[in-house]
């Protein structure tokens, strides 16, 4: 695929999801207050760093360990993937 092509994909998915992420935004909103998104530092290919953003689904200071913090809003957003917005 060639770069306008994906620029112009990458624009129309943008418009069809935007109300599904104001949804989100919304409800993580009304579950958990401020802030709605989080971000965080990840090791990519070859050890390259990229920034991950997406929905937050747990409390401030919840751990976030294999073992630590109770989930809220019952998973939903990580259930669907739909929480997960990769930059870069």
């Amino acid at each position: 695929m060639n770069r306008p092509t994906e620029i112009a994909l990458a624009l129309a998915l943008a418009v069809v999801l935007l109300p599904v992420m104001l949804l989100i935004a919304l409800l993580v909103r009304l579950a958990l207050g401020r802030p709605v998104i989080h971000r965080s530092m990840r090791a990519g290919v070859r050890g390259r760093r990229f920034e991950l953003i997406k929905f937050r689904t747990m409390p401030p200071g919840a751990g976030g360990g294999v073992t630590g913090g109770a989930q809220t809003c019952q998973g939903w957003p990580d259930r669907a993937h739909a929480a997960r917005q990769p930059t870069g």
